[in-house]
């Protein structure tokens, strides 16, 4: 049976708020506005964290291109050189996104394909 749990969500909001608010303190005097993105990338890693556990728990099956995905935005943390790098290394090393690519940007190569003529 699947029921809503609103008071579940409302509490993890709160905690993970509270949290985020706690590492803004904490932070933000030392590393100024980087310490600021550090506690909300730390609040934001927590619910990924509790999604995971929960997923795990209900039989997911994780696999190494849904870590790499979930793991991308703490790249941004290193510059944007290493997040590009990051992005092209996920692409590379995962067959679902390539799959997922062919497929999404074939339509658009059709489109700009030129047809052949007599004179080409």
């Amino acid at each position: 049976m699947v029921a809503e749990r609103g008071k579940w969500s409302g509490s993890r909001s709160r905690s993970v708020l509270t949290l985020n608010l706690i590492l803004n303190a904490m932070l933000l005097p030392i590393f100024g506005l980087q310490g600021a993105v550090i506690a909300t990338l730390c609040a934001h890693g927590t619910v990924m964290l509790g999604i995971g556990i929960a997923m795990a728990w209900c039989g997911f099956k994780f696999d190494l291109t849904m870590i790499a995905i979930s793991l991308l935005p703490a790249s941004l943390m290193l510059g944007p050189a290493v997040a590009i790098a990051s992005v092209c290394t996920v692409i590379f090393i995962s067959p679902q996104i390539k799959t997922w690519l062919v497929e999404d940007l074939s339509p658009i190569a059709a489109k700009f394909s030129r047809p052949a003529t007599l004179w080409s």
